[in-house]
C-alpha cells in the first residue's frame, strides 16, 4: 500500500519534473520517433492524485494525444480497446489516454509500468491519428 507523498517522491527520483503543485506532477518524456527510430520526440505526462469521497484515493496517469479528427475517433477507440490498461479522454477539444490506479492497491514501481505504458502508446497514437508530434 502506497501514499501519494511515496508515489510522487519515487517518481521525482525516476524523472525530471517540469512542474510539481503538490497534487500533480508533469513531466516530458523523451520517446523514439516511430518511424526513423531516432530520439527526437517527447511525451508530455501528468500524474495526480485523485480523491473521491466515495472510492478513495486514486493516482491517474495522463497524456495528450490531441485533436483526434472526428473520421478517426473510431479507429482510437479501436486501437484502445485491444489495450490491456488506458482509456481515451476528452477534454475539450483534445484527447488523452489516461489510466487510474486505486492508491492503496500500488507500489511505487508498478506505477513505472502504468507511466511507460500510457507514454508510448499515447505517443503512438498521437503519431498514427495526428500526425506527429504536437506537444
Amino acid at each position: 500500500m502506497a501514499t501519494w507523498n511515496e508515489i510522487s517522491s519515487f517518481i521525482k527520483t525516476k524523472f525530471t519534473i517540469q512542474e510539481d503543485s503538490g497534487n500533480c506532477l508533469k513531466i516530458s518524456l523523451q520517446t523514439v520517433d516511430l518511424k526513423t527510430q531516432a530520439p527526437t520526440r517527447t511525451q508530455t505526462l501528468f500524474v495526480f492524485r485523485n480523491i473521491s469521497n466515495t472510492c478513495g484515493e486514486w493516482v491517474q496517469v495522463v497524456s495528450p494525444i490531441g485533436i483526434i479528427p472526428l473520421d478517426k475517433t473510431e479507429i482510437a477507440l479501436t486501437k484502445i480497446n485491444n489495450l490491456t490498461f488506458g482509456g481515451l479522454i476528452k477534454i475539450d477539444d483534445k484527447h488523452y489516454l489516461r489510466e487510474s490506479l486505486l492508491l492503496s492497491a500500488i507500489s511505487p514501481q508498478e506505477i513505472l509500468q502504468v507511466i511507460n505504458n500510457i507514454v508510448s502508446f499515447a505517443d503512438a497514437l498521437e503519431d498514427d491519428l495526428c500526425g506527429g508530434d504536437i506537444n
